[in-house]
């Protein structure tokens, strides 16, 4: 089953986040974030390892964007995988002692200029995020791919925002409109900045520059060697912009061409006048829960890719939100409806969909319609402004950060407003509201 759902983003309040992140659910499940390094990390499953899967969130980087003139184009968002593997003895599951690697893509480069006059641009697509397993025999397998999202360009006539990864499908769903994977040159110079896939790297731009290209996740794969990501530098070459590195790398951007670079991932995206977004990937041969998976949209802040890895006897991927002085009554969505906006309220504790939320960095969004996010009203910041949930834009009123010594959820327009309860009341249909921290009964939450 594949359910499509969006995507978190990090920014500087995410660090906060992320900092949080282990104690949010409990100590028996912490989520770990791998972020963007450039290089790989290796975790390795425990020998001891009891719980039963392995939840895997996978985040490409994002396209670059590019601004002249006051006109803005923004990058490709990276696409968002998400699924739990099986721990166990079987042929088609982990194993305790196999490892781990994260290739986390890198965002491409923007680019601002100040002047009004210069030659048409395209900027870097963003780098694929790649996690892959070794088993006892020594022998590399794919676990999943998030595509990376192309970037922008800009010229005289006009501009175009890059593209976003592709989401998840099926197996053929992979190749998706990706070139550079596949060593498909479509079509006069476009090949040359295209993103990187897992296995093929793009053409040289220009072919008089053999170093200049955005190389593959997994150079001599699938059978042979290891994935250990790839670059998308352009080697400091002024006339060129980077791509994000990667599984594979991003698209390089530049000037004679006006080409965006292509997003990577399990195959890269085509370059062009708009980056292409690189496709995404899950080794459904592999046992196997639920896949979780969203295409993004054009961002205008781009960011790095992510991961995030949790040990569980679960392979649920949703969260209650419930009140921690009355665990029965949980965050609730009024009727249960997507209609935008909808109101936020308290409600018994049913494990309806009107009470199942992803919470996966400063977003908290609907399981059940994932381009709903918890939103604070007009970004009001005074006391009793309402909370809601309404279509995600990612804006900073839909950013929440949760404190996890507090137990409380912060706004990220101002983080000594929280999320409370009106009066404290357990009343079902109780509004929930911003209000000033306390740290009273009425904002204090528990993530189960």
């Amino acid at each position: 089953m594949i359910v499509s759902f969006a995507v978190l983003r990090y920014n500087m309040l995410g660090i906060l986040f992320g900092l949080m992140l282990g104690p949010i659910l409990s100590a028996q499940t912490p989520i770990n974030q791998v972020p963007f390094e450039g290089q790989y990390r290796d975790i390795v499953i425990p020998q001891n390892i009891t719980a039963k899967y392995l939840v895997l969130t996978a985040v490409g980087g994002d396209g670059g964007w590019i601004e002249r003139n006051q006109y803005k184009f923004g990058g490709g968002e990276g696409a968002f995988v998400k699924t739990a593997f099986a721990i166990g003895k079987g042929a088609n599951q982990l194993h305790p002692g196999d490892t781990i690697r994260f290739m986390v893509g890198g965002k491409g480069d923007s680019q601002q200029y100040t002047d009004k006059s210069g030659a048409p641009t395209g900027v870097g697509g963003g780098g694929g995020t790649g996690i892959a397993a070794r088993g006892l025999d020594g022998k590399w397998k794919i676990l999943l791919v998030a595509g990376g999202g192309g970037g922008a360009y800009w010229s005289w006539s006009g501009g175009s925002a890059g593209n976003p990864g592709h989401a998840y499908k099926n197996a053929s769903s992979a190749i998706g409109d990706g070139q550079a994977g596949v060593r498909i040159r479509p079509k006069e110079n476009e090949g040359e900045s295209c993103g990187a896939g897992a296995f093929g790297s793009s053409y040289p731009f220009p072919l008089s520059l053999g170093s200049i290209k955005s190389n593959a996740g997994w150079p001599a794969g699938p059978d042979y060697g290891e994935p250990t990501g790839g670059s998308g530098s352009d080697q400091g070459n002024g006339s060129f912009f980077s791509g994000g590195w990667g599984f594979g790398a991003g698209g390089i951007g530049q000037t004679k061409y006006i080409l965006g670079g292509g997003g990577g991932g399990y195959s890269g995206g085509a370059g062009g006048q708009s980056g292409k977004g690189g496709s995404s990937f899950v080794n459904e041969q592999l046992e196997h829960g639920p896949i979780l998976t969203y295409a993004g949209a054009t961002i205008q802040q781009p960011m790095d890719g992510y991961a995030l890895y949790e040990f569980t006897d679960s392979n649920t991927l949703y969260r209650t939100v419930r009140l921690e002085k009355a665990l029965h009554k949980c965050l609730d969505v009024y009727e249960g409806k997507t209609v935008s906006p909808r109101n936020v309220q308290l409600a018994p504790c049913t494990d309806s969909s009107s009470q199942h939320w992803l919470l996966d960095g400063l977003f908290v969004r609907m399981a059940q319609n994932p381009g709903k996010c918890l939103n604070l009203k007009d970004s009001q910041t005074e006391n009793y402004a309402n909370i809601e949930v309404d279509d995600c834009h990612g804006g900073t009123n839909q950013q929440w950060i949760f404190d996890a010594q507090a137990r409380v959820f912060r706004t990220a327009v101002d983080p000594e407003k929280c999320l409370d309860a009106d009066k404290g009341l357990l009343t079902d249909g109780t509004n929930v509201h911003l209000y000033d921290c306390n740290g009273s009964d009425a904002q204090r939450w528990l993530i189960q």
